[in-house]
């Protein structure tokens, strides 16, 4: 039995799921209970018993997407629904190629862009792509409107060479997804310079005297430049 799917944007100010969500809920053609169950929690990440999953489910006739939204409309109305802007990738280094099996920082940098101070417990959580990180969910600072922050997560590029992906997304504590997706996109070369160049970056944040060669003036006098990535700022 095929699963009948509306568009998940059809609540008001809600912000839309991403493509991976909405593929893997459309790839969903299963009648049994007990798979919709384990879809629904995995999906909305929810800390419901069975029988919680299954009352959702139940007032909408086992359809999993109207249930999905029914659960997101319960947890928070959609009127208080954070809002967040990405602002820029700021890694130190960005747009460098990394080495094989190389520790190096991603940092971006996003905007409270709504009208209300987001709640407390808000994280960035990978969703799909190359799990490459230390962990899948980093806490984000409580931003009032129009305040900015950067946000890390530490990732150890892949062994073979090639263009290593992910995707990640604000949620609320309850699981509610908010805001634009943040990517990660690198490239895995031999002779990349990204990992050298932020531990030299690191020995001049702490003051330390060094004398770059020549090949990276230019990337380090930007980088130089660019915002720390533990700042917060309010425009």
């Amino acid at each position: 039995m095929d699963i009948d799917f509306e568009p998940l944007s059809s609540i008001a100010g809600m912000s839309s799921l991403d493509e991976d969500l909405m593929e893997r809920l459309r790839s969903i053609t299963t009648c049994n209970r007990e798979d919709l169950i384990a879809q629904f929690r995995s999906t909305t990440n929810a800390m419901l018993t069975d029988d919680g999953c299954r009352f959702f489910l139940d007032m909408s006739n086992w359809n999993l997407n109207e249930a999905i939204l029914a659960y997101y409309d319960a947890e928070m109305p959609t009127d208080k629904i954070p809002q967040m802007r990405f602002i820029a990738d700021v890694t130190v280094g960005e747009g460098e190629a990394i080495p094989p099996n190389t520790r190096f920082i991603k940092t971006w940098r996003v905007e409270n862009s709504g009208n209300e101070r987001w709640p407390n417990n808000c994280s960035l959580r990978f969703v799909n792509g190359d799990r490459l990180q230390d962990q899948d969910e980093v806490y984000v600072n409580s931003l009032a409107p129009g305040e900015q922050t950067n946000i890390s997560v530490n990732i150890t590029s892949s062994n073979v060479l090639r263009i290593i992906r992910s995707q990640w997304r604000l949620f609320t504590s309850a699981g509610v997804p908010f805001g634009d997706p943040i990517w990660l996109i690198a490239s895995v070369e031999e002779g990349g310079i990204m990992g050298i160049t932020q531990q030299l970056e690191q020995c001049h944040s702490l003051g330390m005297n060094i004398n770059y060669p020549s090949y990276m003036n230019n990337s380090m006098s930007i980088q130089s430049s660019s915002l720390n990535p533990l700042q917060s700022t309010r425009y």
